[in-house]
């Protein structure tokens, strides 16, 4: 059954991802891996960075510190770390909070038991918190990783998306592949219709769409409320 919140997902399953990740952009399209304590010393000047991306998995120890000695709002940092994770996007003072969700490709999971992410995107950083890991922020690190970085935290949170979208989309194109097969079977007066079977992919149908819809609902209000955090350069 589909998870509503992500209550169970403080397992300490990091999955491939590294537990605290930290990149600086120049905004060109290149990007480096740092430290917090090298975040934390940036200046404004003529070697300033572009803006910053923090990924946190909310199961480290240090992690709860780090949110509320960051400089955030206690009201970001509750939302950064509460259970209740569906797809929303919330414009609070120069920022935006974002719940983003993708199908569950770890080994031995469902589809349907979706996996968060939570986004703080302001001007010059961007802070993810993350509980289960998202093949989909896998590929945002391997494209940074070959100089096709994000070069705004808009446009971060647009490739991230992409990426969602893309691992998504086996998914969604074997659920229509089993509707068409069932079509065709209903049709034959002689076949056997597997109930169970239609159950499962009716239960698939309604969690993704009981998501996706939200998670579009989201986007689009961040395109629309959250002015130049949205846009690209």
């Amino acid at each position: 059954m589909a998870k509503s919140d992500d209550k169970a997902e403080d397992a300490g399953l990091s999955g491939n991802l590294p537990e605290i990740v930290t990149y600086l952009f120049d905004g060109e399209g290149r990007a480096r891996p740092a430290s917090l304590k090298e975040l934390a010393e940036q200046k404004e000047g003529e070697n300033a960075i572009a803006f910053a991306w923090v990924h946190l998995h909310r199961g480290h120890r240090d992690v709860t510190d780090w949110l509320k000695e960051s400089g955030l709002d206690p009201f970001v940092v509750e939302a950064l770390t509460a259970d209740e994770t569906r797809p929303r996007c919330t414009v609070h003072g120069e920022g935006a909070l974002l719940n983003l969700r993708g199908v569950n490709l770890n080994p031995g999971s469902e589809p349907e038991d979706m996996v968060s992410v939570r986004l703080w995107v302001e001007e010059k950083r961007v802070v993810g918190v993350w509980r289960r890991p998202l093949m989909a922020v896998r590929d945002m690190f391997d494209a940074i990783e070959r100089n096709q970085a994000p070069v705004s935290p808009g446009d971060l949170v647009a490739k991230l998306a992409l990426r969602l979208a893309d691992r998504a989309e086996p998914t969604v194109a074997a659920l229509n592949e089993q509707i068409d097969v069932l079509e065709e079977q209903v049709m034959d007066e002689t076949a056997e219709i597997n109930r169970s079977q239609i159950a499962r992919l009716r239960r698939l149908s309604i969690v993704l769409r009981r998501f996706m819809v939200p998670q579009r609902d989201a986007l689009t209000t961040l395109e629309i409320e959250g002015y130049a955090l949205a846009r690209r350069p």
